[in-house]
């Protein structure tokens, strides 16, 4: 049995570890990762423990329709919105928004994309950041719907298992102007039973005014809007100009909670269109210059290691070890050939 070479060996082990640098961004990402297991493995074990039939593997995925729904929601993007990738490119958009540990960010989100909401708030812990949360309640299908589980209930569930760290500041109705609009009073009836369970307020007038107030008073260095909810939209067609993921400060961005952020000069991560974003963004790719620095490695191993030999000739089209080029020819034919030992 031929041996295999302590050199290619080391390759392996180099080339693993560049691997966990760039696209699980090291410890920082890995313990994250760990945390978003962690969540998933915890809200299961909830879930069963009520009875509540759901998928193993997508525990945050919701149902098609409830009373707590408010519209229509697609499924490939709650799908989309479970990958665990979305807490590494959370500390990416962090890290170039300039935050450091300690930094104020104020995260307002809908219940329609729980587990993305998840995800950012661990990184965010991750990232050591001082996080204070507003959270819809209502959902659009497949988010955080399920009458014997919205969202109060997961994030109770969170809490408890200690992969959260603090609970939402405060919550809204969510529908129509996020007072409720449009949801049946069943379904109000569910919500408001579950936010007094948790013991975390409700704001039911006003949503737009209250946000604004929490982010003059706080002086976020960013605010994070992830789903529709309609006090950050806005009803001015301007935000539908705003490209999802990291935005800069702009002066047209419609009258909702978005565009109101980012006149005052404070960058949002906007999330939201995640098809889109993650096709703009390759979630999932690593840093551009590993494949490259992973070819050189390869190819110094080829000059090094005497198991491998570079052999140049050109025979009736084929490459053929030993031979030279023929007279005239167009030039030589490179070849890598295995040594046997």
């Amino acid at each position: 049995m031929r041996r295999f070479p302590p050199i290619l060996l080391a390759l392996s082990m180099v080339m693993s570890a560049l691997y966990s640098l760039a696209v699980l961004q090291g410890p920082p990402g890995i313990r994250t990762l760990c945390r978003v297991q962690s969540a998933r493995r915890a809200l299961g074990e909830e879930m069963a423990r009520r009875g509540v039939p759901f998928d193993e593997h997508l525990p945050f995925l919701g149902v098609e329709w409830s009373e707590i729904t408010t519209t229509q929601g697609d499924l490939e993007s709650k799908t989309l919105s479970a990958r665990s990738v979305w807490a590494l490119r959370a500390l990416r958009w962090f890290e170039r928004a300039g935050l450091h540990p300690g930094d104020r960010v104020l995260v307002f989100s809908s219940s329609s994309f729980p587990a993305l909401l998840v995800s950012v708030l661990l990184a965010a812990q991750e990232a050591g950041l001082d996080v204070t949360c507003v959270v819809s309640l209502g959902a659009s299908s497949y988010g955080a719907n399920r009458p014997e589980a919205p969202w109060p209930v997961m994030e109770g569930c969170l809490l408890r298992s200690r992969v959260l760290q603090r609970p939402a500041l405060a919550y809204t109705l969510g529908g129509e102007g996020e007072t409720g609009g449009g949801i049946p009073p069943k379904g109000l009836e569910t919500l408001i039973r579950s936010a007094r369970s948790a013991g975390v307020p409700i704001w039911r007038d006003r949503i737009l005014e209250r946000k604004l107030q929490l982010v003059r008073s706080a002086g976020p260095k960013l605010v994070v809007s992830i789903g529709g909810s309609a006090a950050n939209l806005g009803d001015d067609p301007a935000v539908l100009e705003v490209p999802s993921g990291l935005v800069m400060p702009r002066p047209d961005a419609g009258n909702g909670l978005v565009g109101e952020v980012l006149r005052m000069g404070t960058p949002v991560l906007y999330l939201i269109d995640l098809k889109g974003l993650h096709r703009r963004e390759g979630l999932g790719a690593g840093r551009s210059w590993v494949p490259a620095l992973g070819l050189a490695l390869f190819l110094a191993v080829l000059g090094v290691n005497r198991r491998f030999v570079l052999l140049e000739g050109h025979e009736g089209g084929q490459a053929m070890a030993g031979s030279a080029p023929p007279p005239g020819g167009d030039g030589a034919e490179v070849r890598i050939e295995a040594r046997a030992r």
